[in-house]
């Protein structure tokens, strides 16, 4: 069983003022609908950004087709219980202790601390 979170950055840039590095973080919420390569030097996931969604899936055969499936249902047909704004780049979709940042074509994997994770090695 599979855990899925849906996350946005925190409506309210102050809600940022923990964050690791206030001047990044604070840029970070405040670049919603940005781009990976704007907010790409890193911020905390934890502090920066809040779950909007919770749910399982049995199984994932292909992750990257799944997330597309996610983005889809999370823009045209939402959970009856899903009670927020469409999915948009700069949002992250969480699979167990992986994150996907949703970027303007496709998703990038990323670790906590916002910075992509390099699958070939």
């Amino acid at each position: 069983m599979h855990k899925i979170k849906i996350l946005n950055i925190k409506s309210e840039p102050s809600k940022c003022t923990d964050c690791l590095s206030y001047i990044k973080d604070i840029k970070a919420c405040k670049n919603r609908y940005s781009g990976f390569d704007i907010i790409s030097d890193g911020w905390d996931i934890n502090k920066c950004y809040e779950v909007v969604y919770i749910m399982k899936e049995e199984n994932i055969d292909d992750i990257y087709t799944y997330l597309e499936k996610l983005f889809e249902i999370f823009n045209i047909a939402h959970p009856e219980d899903y009670h927020n704004r469409s999915m948009s780049v700069s949002d992250i979709i969480q699979i167990d202790d992986r994150y996907f940042f949703c970027a303007s074509v496709g998703f990038i994997e990323i670790n906590k601390q916002g910075k992509e994770v390099d699958n070939n090695g």
